[in-house]
């Protein structure tokens, strides 16, 4: 018997909005239906779809990225939806404020020990630069945002010299970012505040 999950990546990155998935009863009845549609489960957070033939597999696929998809807008249907349209707002602005620089949406780059993908990756003669783009909307939104991000730049970072430089975005609209988290970012990356984002173009 085979299991296809997402890890419980979906509810991760709801998570990082500050959403919790299963706290109303409305997000739960979202999820219940779109468990109940594309036949999964939950296991510890993580989305599941049990397959007993290896010829089901394909479909079970399809089915568990519904699934996922469907969990997923959750996002972009709760109060404060607009923070997870930031990374959006971020590239419109490099691409009317630097024009010769390139941007790709969601660039896989290769880390020390895996593969990680981010909002933005911008390419110019100055070498490539990775963007994290994090907004939120409560302060344990921001935490948990700053501690999927650190994971990432710090595997990144473990490359050494080759590593690409690192850049983090913080949407500064809301008082959820503390001084410690800035310096927790800091470790691994250069933070600007959306406020100072003219920063941002400078560094590209």
């Amino acid at each position: 018997r085979l299991i296809i999950t997402d890890f419980g990546e979906s509810f991760r990155f709801l998570r990082t909005y500050g959403l919790d998935p299963l706290r109303s009863a409305v997000r739960r009845n979202i999820v219940d239906l779109a468990l109940e549609r594309g036949g999964a489960t939950v296991d510890q957070d993580a989305l599941e779809i049990a397959v007993e033939n290896a010829e089901d597999l394909v479909g079970a696929l399809l089915r568990l990225g519904q699934v996922v998809t469907r969990v997923s807008d959750l996002a972009l249907s709760a109060r404060g939806a607009l923070t997870a349209t930031f990374p959006d707002t971020v590239e419109e602005f490099i691409r009317s404020g630097a024009p010769d620089v390139e941007v790709k949406r969601n660039e896989f780059i290769d880390g020390n020990a895996t593969v990680h993908s981010f909002d933005l990756v911008t390419r110019s003669p100055r070498g490539t630069r990775i963007l994290a783009a994090l907004s939120a909307i409560s302060a344990s939104g921001a935490g948990a945002q700053t501690a999927f991000t650190i994971r990432k730049f710090a595997d990144i970072a473990a490359l050494g010299a080759s590593a690409p430089k690192r850049i983090t975005i913080v949407d500064d609209s809301a008082d959820v970012w503390s001084d410690s988290l800035r310096r927790e970012l800091s470790n691994y990356s250069d933070v600007i505040d959306w406020e100072r984002r003219d920063e941002l173009l400078s560094q590209l």
